[in-house]
């Protein structure tokens, strides 16, 4: 792992963390904006005279503060979309600093 020195780096870590942070939040209050239109199909237990599932311990929503809900299914498009942001965005700044133009050239 190569150690570039601070100045390379730390410029544009601070607007990119920021771009992240925004897309992180956005994605994850935004993702459960419109709920998925579901239709059973087949018909409910209580009709075949199936006896009832008990619930179990998973919870979809991890936060609910007021008209904000955060769940699982917001919170992994978010910390995705944030990670190759981050990651997609960093690389592309620091090759062309890093790499000397010949290298480049070369392949």
């Amino acid at each position: 792992m190569a150690n570039f020195p601070p100045r390379l780096w730390q410029s544009q870590l601070k607007r990119l963390a920021l771009l992240c942070g925004l897309l992180f939040a956005s994605t994850l209050l935004l993702a459960d904006g419109m709920p998925p239109v579901l239709q059973p199909r087949a018909p409910p237990p209580a009709l075949e005279g199936l006896a009832p599932l008990a619930s179990t311990g998973y919870a979809y929503v991890i936060a609910h503060v007021g008209p904000v809900t955060v769940t699982h299914r917001s919170l992994n498009p978010a910390v995705t979309a944030a990670a190759l942001t981050f990651r997609s965005l960093q690389t592309a700044s620091l090759c062309p600093v890093t790499t000397p133009g010949e290298e480049m050239a070369i392949g």
